[in-house]
């Protein structure tokens, strides 16, 4: 039973269609994404062990002692010290195990600004997205725009009440919170995601954070592409919009031949 859940969980992770599951952690594309899959990856083979090593017990156990017609009571090992040194012990060993990983990931994904990145400004709003570049000074609503392989630093805020800006597959879980601001000469308050995303293509995002009535719209895509499709994309959008105004069109002429 065990080798069939294990040949099912490996078969389910080999054929991962990312079409049919955009919001999966289990495709990482970015780096942040990465360093949280072989933490999650870890954990579970850690939990896998532990899962064996109990059921190996358990089925010892209901063999080795199960009853028999005219047996004795077994031997009650209530209060031994060394079985009270043991499962005290190896469970603090295992969070410790678990603890230690865990702790260089937080340190790996809370690092300060990579050099050259790509900083983009997230705002996030009852109940939309608002995505602000502060290079270009262009702005975008419920999409962003990123470079492949180069650092981008995704600065967090919210417009109204606490958000949370999500990308599965980019990796990360940042509140979006009001922002709140400091003595003077000193920076607001802003939550960061440091990535770089190592795969071409569009990933999508949802606010992670119950943010209201329509706390479901807030989903949005996060576009990667290359550096030369990105500076045309920035240059398209940067284009001011020429189209000739056009006079309204008097529909009551095409209104009363209908009816007539």
């Amino acid at each position: 039973l065990l080798g069939t859940w294990v040949v099912a969980l490996l078969t389910a992770s080999c054929t991962f269609d990312r079409e049919a599951h955009p919001q999966s952690s289990i495709h990482p594309t970015s780096d942040f994404a990465s360093v949280i899959h072989e933490l999650y990856v870890d954990i579970f083979w850690w939990t896998l062990g532990i899962l064996v090593v109990v059921w190996v017990a358990l089925a010892y156990i209901l063999v080795r002692f199960r009853a028999r017609p005219d047996q004795p009571v077994p031997k009650q090992v209530h209060g031994h010290m060394g079985l009270e040194i043991g499962w005290t012990v190896a469970p603090a060993l295992i969070v410790v195990a678990i603890a230690i990983p865990t702790i260089q990931a937080v340190f790996s994904t809370q690092q300060g600004d990579p050099e050259n990145a790509l900083v983009v400004d997230v705002i996030g709003h009852q109940y939309w997205w608002e995505f602000r570049y502060p290079d270009s000074g262009l702005v975008t609503a419920n999409e962003v725009h990123i470079p492949v392989n180069r650092p981008v630093s995704f600065r967090i805020s919210s417009a109204d009440v606490i958000h949370s800006f999500w990308v599965p597959m980019l990796g990360g879980k940042r509140d979006a919170n009001p922002v709140r601001l400091r003595p003077e000469g000193e920076d607001p308050e802003y939550n960061w995601i440091h990535l770089t995303a190592s795969e071409a293509g569009t990933f999508w995002g949802q606010c992670a954070e119950f943010c209201g009535a329509s706390h479901s719209l807030m989903g949005f895509r996060v576009v990667v592409e290359s550096d030369q499709e990105f500076a045309a994309w920035q240059a398209e959008l940067a284009e001011p919009v020429t189209a000739p105004m056009t006079a309204p069109v008097d529909t009551t002429e095409a209104g009363e031949a209908a009816q007539a």
